[in-house]
């Protein structure tokens, strides 16, 4: 939209015509309101980013060119909601070595149809 339109539209458009209304809305709702928007297709993103896997794998490349982290799993249990919480032991060294952090944090999954469909760091 070359700037016209923000991620505060698309809520602002969604709150009037779902909430308002008592609707649920659906992801595919979801994007047409972004395409809506943003004046085109966001086809491409959607299926690369949202629904895809390639946005966590750029994330994660991005991150181990940066650090080195370990993780070392030392208790697993289920939360409150049914998620599936795994407390880690993390170390995280900078590509020369040295310790940025020692501590331990819960990594936490929630599990839809098999997948993973959230994934949440506890005290990082």
């Amino acid at each position: 939209s070359n700037d016209a339109k923000s991620l505060d539209d698309v809520m602002l458009y969604l709150y009037h015509e779902f909430y308002e209304k008592n609707r649920n809305y659906t992801p595919a709702d979801f994007q047409k309101t972004c395409e809506l928007m943003a004046g085109g297709s966001l086809e491409e993103f959607f299926t690369r980013y949202v629904r895809g896997r390639e946005g966590v794998r750029s994330h994660w490349t991005r991150q181990w060119a940066m650090i080195d982290p370990h993780v070392e799993p030392v208790e697993f249990s289920i939360g409150s909601e049914g998620q599936i919480v795994v407390e880690v032991h993390q170390i995280v060294r900078d590509l020369e070595g040295n310790v940025l952090a020692d501590q331990m944090v819960g990594h936490i999954f929630q599990i839809e149809n098999g997948l993973v469909r959230q994934f949440d760091i506890r005290g990082a």
